[in-house]
């Protein structure tokens, strides 16, 4: 039996700008299982890095963020920023950035 450990519903981001919006993200759903390894592939400027830093609450002031992002059975979108930061963030939800083969030392494990 599977166990899902994320889960996407609905996710949009969209930046406030001087004349409106600018749509970055645009109704995404996902679902990813316990031990899952899972990349995001696309064109340039698609959304990939915008949906993660959503995830991962790292988006500028500007950004509006709607729909769910449920993780081990939270909603951590509404979750207060704190407690987020302390239990989750770089603890249990992490990524790897572009360029990360000149940030991650090679005799090291990750994880």
């Amino acid at each position: 039996m599977t166990e899902e450990i994320l889960k996407l519903n609905n996710l949009r981001v969209y930046y406030r700008v001087l004349r409106g919006y600018v749509k970055a993200v645009d109704n995404i759903s996902l679902s990813i299982n316990r031990g899952e390894a899972v990349g995001l592939a696309g064109e340039s400027g698609c959304g990939k890095t915008t949906a993660m830093m959503a995830i991962l609450r790292l988006l500028p002031y500007n950004a509006d963020v709607s729909g769910e992002i449920i993780f081990e059975g939270k909603d951590i979108l509404n979750m207060p920023l704190e407690v987020f930061r302390k239990e989750i963030r770089w603890k249990k939800i992490s990524t790897i950035f572009q360029g990360a083969m000149n940030a991650l030392h090679p005799t090291m494990t990750i994880g």
